[in-house]
């Protein structure tokens, strides 16, 4: 398994800047930012998408929402808004779940290539 999350940011052989820590959660502000304000948050443990959640992740579910509510609330006052994205099976482009809290100016475009001002 290729997983960027697993293999290399949660156990910290990457350097990025946490934005919290929980129990089960790591959030951090995205590696190459397509949004001038770009946060991840991932599960410490592999699971690949929101549709593998089950009865068996209460806690995480929990911790999860918390995570989200607490983040946005931050980036909401700093930016006056922002969206929160999951993306699930094909769509998903990492097989980890993982959620975005993005807002301000666009960076990138979808392909990666850098917005032109």
């Amino acid at each position: 398994m290729n997983d960027i999350y697993c293999d290399q940011i949660i156990p910290k052989l990457i350097d990025v800047e946490i934005v919290s820590e929980t129990g089960h959660l790591f959030a951090f502000h995205h590696t190459n930012p397509y949004w001038e304000r770009h946060i991840v948050i991932v599960p410490k443990d592999h699971i690949e998408s929101l549709s593998r959640l089950t009865e068996d992740h209460e806690l995480l579910k929990k911790e999860i929402m918390d995570t989200l509510i607490k983040i946005s609330s931050t980036v909401e006052k700093d930016f006056g808004g922002c969206s929160i994205v999951t993306n699930v099976g094909d769509q998903q482009t990492s097989k980890h779940l993982h959620w975005y809290i993005y807002a301000g100016r666009k960076l990138r475009n979808e392909d990666g290539t850098m917005v032109k001002i």
